[in-house]
Formats: structure tokens, sequence, C-alpha cells
């Protein structure tokens, strides 16, 4: 990762520096950025990642694991995912490709080290940086801008209205959460596009109904089935 300021100095190297490999074994796992051996705290002093359900699992390998992930990802989530790393200065002066090239790969690598280092899934390490580290806005000679995106809160409570209606009940946060990040990169992709013709984003509840119904076709479809009948058993009743 290039070494971007934020104007106060703080860079993601800066913040992974604070949270340093303790010292030990001089050398790395295969692949893996960390020592052999290496326990992370919040694992309890299982030598690997602890995911969010508590399942031990190994240390991701950096050489591998970043474009399996990547590339198994929804278009949108892929975006939404690389897009905020971008915001982070996880690209420097570069920007994200079509999230797949060798330097989407390369700064998801890095979040994957990350990750090891912490002992946690990629995405609890997402979630972790994308709040301890400030947007960067990127100053190439242009003029310093501001975007502005709707309140997550309130895109998340949408999301979860629109999936109760669609399939009979809640997403879990997981899910949840990522509908919310790709409904704001879907904002930030308008309001960066160069175009002096940009198609507006959709409205959440529209943007919440699309991604629910493609993302679970079969609920989605027992859901309308079950509204259906229940319409028709109200028509004959009513004879």
């Amino acid at each position: 990762m290039s070494d971007v300021n934020t104007g106060d100095g703080y860079t993601p190297e800066n913040y992974m520096g604070a949270n340093p490999i303790p010292a030990g074994s001089t050398y790395s796992t295969r692949y893996t950025g960390v020592p052999e051996g290496y326990m992370p705290q919040s694992t309890g002093g299982y030598s690997g990642i602890v995911s969010s359900t508590g399942e031990q699992m190994p240390f991701y390998d950096l050489t591998k694991d970043a474009g399996v992930y990547l590339a198994n990802m929804s278009d949108a989530n892929r975006t939404a995912v690389l897009n905020i790393l971008y915001s982070k200065g996880f690209y420097g002066s570069s920007t994200p490709g079509n999230g797949l090239s060798d330097k989407d790969r390369s700064v998801f690598a890095d979040l994957l080290w990350y990750a090891n280092t912490q002992g946690v899934e990629w995405f609890q390490a997402f979630q972790q940086l994308g709040k301890s580290l400030p947007d960067i806005i990127q100053q190439s000679g242009y003029s310093r801008r501001q975007y502005s995106v709707s309140n997550p809160a309130d895109i998340k409570a949408l999301v979860q209205q629109t999936s109760q209606q669609i399939l009979g009940r809640k997403l879990n946060d997981v899910e949840a959460d990522q509908m919310v990040m790709a409904y704001q990169q879907q904002q930030l992709a308008e309001q960066r596009a160069s175009s002096s013709i940009v198609t507006q984003a959709p409205g959440a509840d529209v943007f919440a109904q699309q991604q629910i119904e493609a993302q679970n076709p079969a609920e989605s479809d027992a859901m309308k089935y079950l509204g259906f009948a229940d319409q028709l058993a109200q028509m004959i009743g009513a004879m």
C-alpha cells in the first residue's frame, strides 16, 4: 500500500503498525504473512483464525485466497468492498480495477494479512478497519470534494423491512450490512461519474427489493405464492 497522508499523518500503514506481530520466529508461515506458530490474542491460544461463529480456521493464504475470495463475491459486493478500501487509502494513488486485477488482489491480500494478525475472518477485519481508519479524500490537483451517502441505519431498517415483506424474515446482520455498503457504493459511483449524463441510483427500497429477490429467488417465489393464495382465499370467501 502506498503511504497516503490523511491530513493528520494517519495512514493504513500507521494503523497496522500500531498492531505489530509479536516477537518470535523471524520467518513467516508459508504464504500467511505471520510468524510460524503465531497465536493472535483474539483466538485464545489457537494458531489460526477463529470465525464469528467460533469455528477454528487456518490462516489465509495471501498468494491464493485473495483472488479466490474476490472471484466468489457478487459484482455488487466486490465493488463495495474494494471501493471502501480505496477510500481508506489502500490503493494509494491507484484506483480499483475490474475487481480481479493484480492491484485489486494485492490490496485484498493486505486485508487478509491484517485479518491473520488479528485472528479474525476478513469481513470482521474489514469492518474493524472501516471504523478505525478515516476516509481519505484523493487530491490530485483537484479541489477537495465531499460525497454524501444515505445514513446506514436508515438503509438497514428499510432493507430489513423489505426482507420481511419479501421473504417473511429479516436478513442476518452480515447480509444486511453488505447490502447497505453496496447501496452506498452505488450512490458514490453516481457522484463520482465524470459523464454529463448520469443515471441516479435507485431508491433504497427498489435496490433492496431487487437484491433480496435476486439472492433469495426460492424464498421470494414462495412468499409471492402464499400471498396469491391468501388473496384467492379471501376472494372465494367473499363470494
